[in-house]
């Protein structure tokens, strides 16, 4: 086949690790960088799984997205990690940052002109995590913070400080102005210091980060909402009604919601023997503790979709084992063979050969919502994005984000399985503040948390 012909250039460049066709390919006319191939692999995706650096290094210099992920849910870095090549690994990690960096500075303008349009307003949340595992329950986290706006700048007062088994408290704000190209300040009242929460990339945390997914495995959770559909929920004994409840001085009606999943994946052809066997180990032990309290399944993996480069406090002393490239399997398939085959079967002889499992739950959240709430539910979502430093808020928003119109002012969603994260808005006002109270106190700089300012 002419490669002028090939509905594919891109990929056929980096499948062929042709260099010079991918930077030519890169300069014609209608290239579609992020073009799928039968696999639904982009041709940045499909370098990861084929261990090609300088591909790669080329592709996201022209823009190519870190972010993207397969049909079946798998990211650059997933493919990356299966392959097992550091040098790969290492490149995309810096890439996640940067382009992190450029998605906040794409928002901002988005908020602005949304925070443009609405008065200014205090809202307070609670949130938390729960279980009917008796022992278990007083050791989960929780909650409450008070989001402030005036103008286009942003204040959020809140206590967590981290989620370890002693779950550290403290006097917290979180600063943001939108108007600004600056990161999220977090400042700790108690102990008078402040930290900008901008990403600190080192090569030392590069490199063991590295380390620490090569040593794991590569998990994909998500949420699945098609279909969908709300049922009201039922109150009374004698006389049952339409559940109604009021939250923050609206009417909500409350509804169950049917058809969601919680789908976890996870691949581990980049580990070896007594790699799987520890990492059983580990689950069981998990799992052996949810049993002695009369709970099931504690923990199957808790592991959540992590492409930020967070990793365990073993990093930060530097104990974590330095785990090496792994040996390239032999790309045995043909380009013609790649293409030719459908989605869903790709040739032996591609990448890593797969070893992978996904387990899924089915569960019923409840949501109480509302159709008077003046503030859109999407500008709220984009709010917490920036400010709001909980990974767990991504898993609610892919639910918020399915449900019909209204806003979900009590939301009460299962996160693993037997664990639910509750979000409830507890008071709404519009009010006039102050510009001074959204100033960054003269504190002294230090570190407030530990990690990226992510809890």
């Amino acid at each position: 086949m002419d490669s002028t012909d090939d509905p594919f250039p891109l990929h056929r460049a980096v499948f062929e690790n042709n260099i010079r066709r991918l930077t030519t390919c890169l300069k014609g006319k209608g290239v579609e960088i992020e073009k799928r191939d039968a696999h639904s692999l982009t041709a940045l995706l499909l370098a990861a799984k084929l261990g090609r650096i300088d591909c790669a290094k080329v592709l996201v210099e022209n823009g190519a997205s870190v972010d993207a992920k397969s049909d079946d849910g798998w990211s650059v870095m997933d493919e990356a990690v299966a392959y097992g090549n550091r040098e790969v690994i290492e490149f995309l990690s810096v890439a996640l940052f940067n382009q992190a960096d450029s998605e906040l500075a794409n928002l901002k303008p988005k908020l602005v002109e949304a925070l443009d349009k609405i008065p200014d307003f205090t809202l307070v949340f609670h949130w938390e995590l729960s279980t009917w595992i008796p022992l278990l329950s007083h050791a989960l986290p929780s909650d409450t913070c008070t989001l402030y706006k005036h103008g286009t700048k942003l204040r959020m007062d809140a206590t967590l400080q981290s989620l370890d088994p002693r779950h550290r408290r403290g006097s917290l704000s979180y600063f943001f102005d939108c108007m600004e190209i600056s990161h999220l300040t977090v400042v700790d009242h108690e102990q008078k210091c402040k930290q900008v929460l901008k990403p600190e990339i080192t090569n030392k945390f590069v490199m063991e980060n590295t380390s620490w997914r090569l040593s794991k495995d590569v998990t994909h959770s998500f949420i699945s909402t098609q279909p969908i559909s709300l049922v009201r929920c039922r109150s009374g004994w004698l006389w049952r009604s339409d559940k109604v409840e009021e939250i923050a001085g609206y009417e909500c009606p409350v509804f169950d919601v049917n058809g969601v999943a919680l789908i976890q994946r996870r691949r581990n052809e980049h580990l070896n023997d007594e790699d799987i066997q520890r990492l059983k180990s580990m689950r069981a032990a998990l799992n052996s503790e949810a049993d002695e309290t009369d709970g099931s399944r504690l923990v199957d993996d808790q592991s959540s979709d992590n492409d930020n480069g967070d990793s365990p406090d073993s990093h930060e002393d530097g104990r974590f084992p330095f785990r090496p490239s792994l040996p390239p399997p032999e790309l045995t398939a043909t380009w013609q063979e790649y293409v030719d085959s459908s989605s869903g079967g790709m040739p032996e002889g591609v990448g890593r050969a797969p070893r992978f499992a996904e387990d899924q739950r089915t569960f019923k959240p409840t949501v109480a919502l509302s159709q008077d709430f003046p503030i859109p539910r999407d500008l709220i979502l984009d709010i917490l994005e920036v400010i709001a430093p909980y990974r767990h808020f991504n898993k609610l928003r892919s639910l918020i984000s399915s449900l019909p119109p209204g806003f979900p002012l009590k939301i009460d969603m299962p996160i693993f399985p037997t664990v639910s994260i509750r979000l409830a808005f507890k008071e709404f006002r519009t009010e006039t503040h102050n510009s001074s109270f959204f100033t960054v106190p003269h504190y002294t700089p230090g570190r407030v948390f530990r990690q990226n300012g992510r809890v």
